[in-house]
């Protein structure tokens, strides 16, 4: 063991993921003195997706593979009878706190071996899943390891997906909840306004609570950049990564809105460039629409070429429902999309976390689904600066978009793990 760096253990489910999600943040950590073990759960469909992003990692950095069921016994109602409804409640009624319960336990054991083996001083947790906190919960009070436990979002709190089996469910989480907000060594918010939500509702000192947001990789924006096909002229491309169709996403009013650019100017090819999600049912609206000539859909594709499709756009489109908790959230592709510099149009909650993003960065506007005709104006023009200049300008300010850079997020990361070890 190099003794001039510190060992941390890093519980995340499904990483890298398509998205690369925290690759970036934990390069930047390895690279500041830690020696990361990631501890995630073995799925082999997943391998040849990520491949490409595993290859990224920091030499500090390796990732082991803990035993999991990756697929619902329960999909057996969705198989034979098209029964959705069922085979969910039956997850929510058996798995406590979700689906991923069984896999915590494997990687509960795994880490215990890793203590045993290395000089552990901290174990980081991060969800979604929510059950990936239990990890930390049990070797926080049975191996008595410093942790972190980091929430990209919100749990029972986020009431939209928030949807337990029956009422002593939804308090044997809430109580599960509070016992892993109280209990760990730091809590990590990903945002502003979810770090004031654990303080107002679970009375947690802010004290404890780091705002660490999700950010981009400057690296990876700048070879995305250089290597980008650019919309040609005469045409106007929109760029969207991620899942597009989530339940409460205006995602028809997006088609809507790009039909009428397109039927209001038929001098210009309009694209709509999609990596990510969408539905077998959403592609059936689409083509019912009469829009799947403008929609290219690129499926799921490894990350570094997702955000290589995006760089290529004219523009990009974030997407978020409108809820009592959604002025919160921030999706992470606005990172991405950040780091690319591009002109963003988001709609979204006007007065939550990713209007005021935009409003500092001056990378983009923000409309509720209430301001259609707003959110159209502002693609008109676009369109129109594309016709004129051959391009769609952008106003960013970058030293404002820097500071969502993972180089200044792991900073902060780093920090905040000091300060548990009494650093």
């Amino acid at each position: 063991m190099n003794k001039g760096l510190k060992e941390l253990i890093v519980i995340a489910h499904g990483f890298p993921g398509v998205g690369g999600r925290g690759v970036g943040l934990l390069n930047q950590l390895a690279a500041r003195g830690f020696r990361l073990w990631v501890v995630t759960n073995a799925d082999p469909r997943r391998a040849s997706q990520e491949e490409v992003t595993l290859k990224s990692l920091h030499p500090s950095i390796t990732v082991i593979s803990a035993f999991a069921i990756n697929r619902s016994p329960f999909r057996v109602f969705t198989k034979l009878f098209g029964w959705q409804a069922a085979r969910r409640f039956c997850e929510r009624f058996f798995f406590v706190p979700d689906l991923f319960v069984i896999w915590a336990v494997s990687a509960y054991l795994v880490c215990r071996k890793l203590k045993r083996d290395r000089e552990i001083c901290a174990v980081i947790t991060i969800s979604p899943p929510e059950s990936s906190h239990l990890v930390g919960l049990w070797l926080r009070r049975y191996d008595d390891i410093k942790w972190v436990a980091n929430f990209e979002d919100l749990w029972s709190g986020k009431t939209h997906v928030f949807r337990p089996a029956t009422r002593l469910h939804s308090s044997m989480i809430k109580r599960l909840e509070r016992l892993i907000y109280e209990h760990c060594d730091l809590l990590i918010a990903n945002t502003r306004g979810n770090r004031d939500r654990y303080v107002k509702d679970f009375g947690i000192g802010p004290e404890k609570i780091a705002v660490v947001t999700l950010g981009y990789d400057e690296n990876e924006s700048r070879d995305a950049l250089s290597h980008a096909q650019n919309a040609p002229e005469g045409t106007f491309s929109l760029g969207y990564m991620g899942s597009f169709d989530k339940e409460g996403f205006p995602y028809r009013e997006s088609i809507a809105l790009l039909k009428r650019l397109r039927e209001e100017n038929p001098n210009t090819i309009v694209r709509f460039e999609v990596c990510g999600e969408i539905s077998k049912k959403c592609l059936k609206e689409i083509d019912e629409s009469g829009m799947a000539c403008n929609v290219n859909y690129h499926g799921l594709l490894p990350h570094a070429e997702a955000v290589k499709r995006m760089a290529g756009c004219d523009a990009l489109l974030v997407l978020l429902y409108e809820t009592e908790y959604s002025a919160a959230i921030v999706p992470h592709k606005l990172y991405h999309y950040l780091g690319l510099r591009k002109p963003i149009i988001a709609l979204a909650p006007e007065s939550g976390e990713v209007a005021s993003i935009l409003s500092e960065t001056r990378a983009g506007n923000v409309f509720s689904i209430s301001r259609l005709d707003a959110a159209y104006g502002w693609l008109q023009h676009a369109l129109k600066e594309k016709q004129t200049h051959q391009k769609v300008s952008s106003a960013s300010d970058l030293e404002a978009v820097a500071q969502y850079e993972f180089s200044k997020l792991a900073s902060k990361l780093a920090i905040g793990i000091d300060g548990c070890l009494g650093g």
